[in-house]
């Protein structure tokens, strides 16, 4: 075999020519530019083309043009070049058939698609782009990203032109008849589009200097907009021009047809014109349009053809009852309406634009929307106003609203209206529509809305039906403590969303929270489960007694088909989860479709369930087998935010597909395992999950599954799994010490006997993986391990962060030594110093305490807290209301007081049978 030292001269020189070849031929290759696209053209797009540009008769072989779709960042057509040269005058044309002249490459009509999409040129061959190729820059030579008033695709220009613009062709407002070009030809430069512009198409002939532009004329409109006899009424324009300066902008107009009369408009702010049309009659029809001239002698008008208009009439207020009575006979009618402000325009109902509520003595109410063409808009936010307003009916989704509008001040001071009391189900009514009422019932349901203006969807009932109450957040700050059951008294507009009816609350002071009242629900019979042959689990819609619900004579299992054939309930076992219940049955239930009855079980506040409740028992199956054997919930090598790991069993027979079950705990953690695809762990198989897998396999751990949204407490916590059918199959509760293992740089692990979820049957681990970390992750707890690496001297973080009064640290050491561990003040000061050795070489948990708390918190209450740890780690704890660190710097995420109301039914809830 030949080796390098056997390469003589002659072949240096030889790849050195090879390598000047292909650098000119790539030089070449670059010369040829992307000069001209036309994706918009009129009609169904049958004038497309792609027009390339460069030394007159140059070879483009070895080229392709590829485009990609901006939707998914994609190809979706590519085409070779081989074969083709540029023509005499340095142009060559793909396109439709209808271009002119005919292109060299034809594609068919609409292929060219219009929005955020891009034509690249590369140095490759069409078979390097089968359709549904990612976009790349490998063997770029030119490229366009282009848009027709659309959003810049940000893959797309980081990929293929960095730091350039897309190239809008609708640039003019005239994208179906214009294109986007190099001018002059090539300007620019490869993958350069600064020098591109939108004008008249040029398909195979130079696209020469910029063709000048008219002025633009836009936002035209009047006010008053309803003018009485001899009212003059002013004129309002913006006037540009995109190449040039505007010189002069004149208002034209003419009185009931009898011929134009014009006077110059003034620049009043910005580019905005004003201008003044005098006073007509009674009856009088006027009409007038805006006229822009610029420095180069074009003009542009407003309307481009035809007028604007308004009758000069006495003044009419139209009833709002009557607007409401035929919002789509208004709609986009002039009309001027009267009220009082209830809710003000500075209350911005998406964020931005003022949205103000009025009513009329008649009590009806109607909302004044919107900035754009609005005058005395300030007039809104004062709730003692009477006002006017004039303006254009405007029909959105199921309302009608003002926009374009003028608002007139009739008095001022008044006292501000009262809300109208009705029942919930009243309040959704839709003759509430735009009108101020209130309600009063107990939330059943809460939802959060994001975007730029976030809000909560508080759904509340007194009984009578439910009425949704709409509060953005920025409106009543602390919307996230609100709780099922909490009693809310609203006050707002009627509204409604889809088939919702609707308060929009719009002052704080019309939203009360009264906090809990008294359960009076009692508890409904959800569904029941045969699991295995001669065990059901009764589901009920909140939590029960275990005085009721553990009676047998409570609940009667018998035929569906024949009610007298009933099989004796032997026990009753209320589970983890306390809206559920174990029953055991005297004999097997599969294969025979059974019912269970249920009488006399009542929740916590003593309301019994209906008499006579029934659920059909359905079978689910046998519980999958998954048992979880080991868990890394405080690593001292790793970030608790890249190292906290548990692993599973298969304990079963079968194999089990883990894609599509839920890993949370009692709190707010929760992830779905999505893993696009089945994740099977087969009977015998220990699997690790964990939330970092590139951090895991530099500890020479592969993950089975990267989690999300999830994190294992170092103190108190639980991990429960949950599969498809929302059966609990396995969960663990430890203590964070008491009865659990508590480590650091350990893991906990199961014996392998008796009940998993007591802590008696777990341990610390001892055996060393990675770089230092204790555990088996993947293998049998106990089982053989890898040799331990070097030792390392390592202080992990205080737990918990921020505390009160007290803190444990956990430290490795490199080899045997006595440990003195002091903790010092921001100020550098000496705060409290832990015991002194004994000698150790592993991990020696410190425990201090530093203070006192000040005085007792309230009785019952506490706060769960997730706090970031000095070195980045997120770590959570327990924390009384009397620690002042806490409430610095603490982080709330839970928060309760008394008993809590029950969650709704999410899923089947038990303990299973173990497999040792």
């Amino acid at each position: 075999m030949r080796t390098s030292s056997n390469r003589g001269p002659s072949g240096f020189r030889i790849l050195v020519a090879m390598l000047l070849v292909l650098a000119a031929a790539f030089t070449a290759r670059a010369d040829v530019l992307i000069n001209e696209i036309d994706a918009d053209t009129p009609s169904t797009d049958v004038l497309e083309f792609i027009e390339l540009y460069g030394t007159p008769n140059q070879s483009l072989d070895g080229l392709v043009v590829v485009l990609y779709n901006g939707s998914n960042d994609l190809s979706y057509a590519a085409y070779d070049l081989d074969g083709y040269s540029l023509d005499a005058s340095g142009f060559f044309l793909l396109g439709n058939t209808g271009v002119t002249p005919t292109p060299s490459i034809i594609f068919n009509s609409n292929v060219l698609q219009n929005g955020q999409d891009a034509v690249a040129l590369y140095s490759a061959n069409a078979a390097d782009f089968p359709n549904n190729t990612p976009v790349t820059a490998a063997n770029l030579v030119d490229a366009i990203v282009y848009d027709t008033a659309d959003a810049d695709d940000a893959v797309l220009l980081a990929t293929l032109t960095p730091g350039q613009p897309q190239i809008d062709e609708n640039g003019n407002a005239n994208g179906a008849n214009e294109s986007c070009q190099r001018s002059p030809d090539g300007a620019g430069g490869p993958l350069v589009t600064t020098a591109y512009v939108v004008q008249a198409p040029t398909p195979g002939a130079s696209n020469g200097g910029i063709v000048l532009q008219a002025p633009d004329v836009a936002n035209v409109y009047h006010r008053s907009l309803l003018p009485v006899p001899a009212e003059a009424v002013t004129v309002y324009a913006d006037a540009t021009d995109n190449d040039g300066t505007v010189t002069e902008v004149r208002l034209y107009w003419q009185v009931n047809g009898a011929g134009a009369t014009s006077a110059a408009m003034t620049l009043s702010e910005g580019e905005t014109y004003t201008g003044t049309i005098p006073g007509a009659a009674d009856g009088a029809l006027v009409e007038y349009f805006v006229e822009a001239t610029d420095n180069d002698g074009l003009f542009g008008t407003s309307p481009a053809t035809g007028f604007y208009s308004y009758t000069v009439a006495p003044e009419t207020v139209t009833p709002i009852a009557s607007v409401h009575a035929d919002s789509l006979g208004f709609a986009g009618e002039v009309i001027m309406v009267q009220g009082q402000v209830y809710i003000p325009g500075d209350y911005k109902a998406d964020g931005t634009s003022v949205s103000a509520y009025i009513q009329d003595t008649a009590g009806r109410g109607l909302n004044i929307f919107g900035t754009t063409r609005s005058t005395g808009a300030a007039l809104l936010n004062d709730t003692g106003n009477l006002v006017k307003v004039t303006g254009t009916a405007y029909w959105f989704g199921t309302t009608v609203e003002l926009v374009n509008y003028e608002v007139e001040l009739v008095s001022s001071g008044n006292a501000p209206l009262a809300p109208a009391l009705q029942t919930t189900a009243a309040a959704a009514a839709a003759p509430n529509e735009g009108s101020y009422v209130a309600a009063v019932g107990a939330i059943t349901a809460i939802s959060a809305t994001t975007g730029t203006n976030p809000a909560h969807n508080f759904t509340i009932d007194d009984g009578s039906g439910p009425v949704v109450v709409r509060v953005d957040d920025d409106l009543a700050p602390g919307l996230e403590t609100w709780l099922v059951g909490d009693e809310l008294e609203a006050a707002g507009a009627g509204g409604h969303f889809g088939t919702d009816g609707q308060i929009i609350a719009g002052l704080a002071a019309d939203l009360v929270n009264n906090g809990q009242g008294p359960d009076v629900t009692p508890p409904t019979l959800v569904a029941a489960a045969l699991d295995g042959t001669v065990e059901v689990l009764v589901q009920f819609s909140e939590a029960v007694t275990a005085a009721t619900a553990e009676d047998e004579g409570n609940y009667e299992v018998y035929q569906t088909a024949v009610p007298g054939n009933t099989v004796a309930v032997v026990t009753a076992v209320l589970q983890a989860d306390p809206s559920q219940v174990l029953l055991t049955v005297a004999a097997s239930l599969s294969g025979t479709p059974h019912t269970v009855r249920v009488n006399d079980v009542q929740d916590a506040a003593g309301n019994p369930i209906a008499a006579n409740s029934t659920a059909a028992i359905s079978d689910l199956g046998p519980l999958p087998q998954i048992v979880i054997t080991e868990i890394m919930q405080n690593p001292l090598i790793l970030l608790d935010a890249d190292g906290e790991w548990f692993e599973i069993r298969n304990a079963g027979t079968t194999a089990v597909d883990l894609n599509g079950w839920t890993i949370k705990d009692l709190g707010t953690d929760s992830h779905v395992i999505a893993n696009g695809g089945p994740l099977v762990i087969n009977p015998g198989e220990y699997k690790v999950l964990g939330v970092n897998a590139t951090a895991m396999a530099a500890e020479g751990v592969t993950l089975f599954y990267q989690y999300a949204s999830f994190t294992l407490g170092n103190a108190d916590d639980e991990l429960i799994l949950v599969d498809t059918l929302g059966r609990e199959v396995d969960v663990v509760m430890w203590d964070g010490g008491p009865v659990w293992p508590d480590p650091a740089g350990a893991s906990m692990a199961w014996s392998g006997t008796g009940d998993n979820n007591v802590g008696a049957n777990w341990a610390e681990s001892t055996a060393v993986f990675g770089s230092g970390d204790l555990g088996t992750p993947g293998a049998s707890n106990g089982g053989p391990t890898a040799a331990p690496p070097a030792l390392a001297t390592l202080l992990g973080a205080n737990y918990p962060n921020p505390f009160n009064p007290s803190t444990k640290f956990s430290f490795a050491l490199d080899r045997d030594a006595t440990v003195s561990l002091a903790v010092f003040d921001l100020r550098g000061h000496r705060v409290r110093t832990g015991r002194r050795g004994p000698p150790g070489r592993r991990r020696l948990p410190q425990r201090l305490r530093l203070g006192r708390p000040r005085r007792p918190g309230p009785r019952g209450h506490q706060r769960d807290v997730l706090l970031p740890a000095d070195d980045g780690r997120r770590v959570r704890g327990v924390a009384q209301d009397d620690a002042p660190e806490v409430a610095a710097s603490g982080s709330w995420i839970r928060e309760r007081a008394g008993a809590t109301p029950p969650a709704p039914f999410v899923g089947w809830r038990r303990r299973p049978r173990r497999v040792s």
